[in-house]
């Protein structure tokens, strides 16, 4: 299956057909899973702080 990732360039948008793997060629599981953890770690700091407005 194709995915279809758009970016924003400020000047337009390009699309890009590539499949998963095409996407995932040439990144690290080490730089997958630092990626992970900071995500993680930002989905933790936005409901800290969501807790913080209550």
């Amino acid at each position: 299956m194709d995915y279809f990732i758009a970016f924003h360039l400020g000047i337009g948008e390009h699309v890009i057909d590539a499949t998963r793997d095409d996407i995932l060629a040439g990144i690290s599981q080490a730089e997958i899973d630092k990626k992970v953890t900071l995500i993680a770690r930002l989905g933790k700091n936005i409901l800290e702080l969501q807790g913080k407005d209550e």
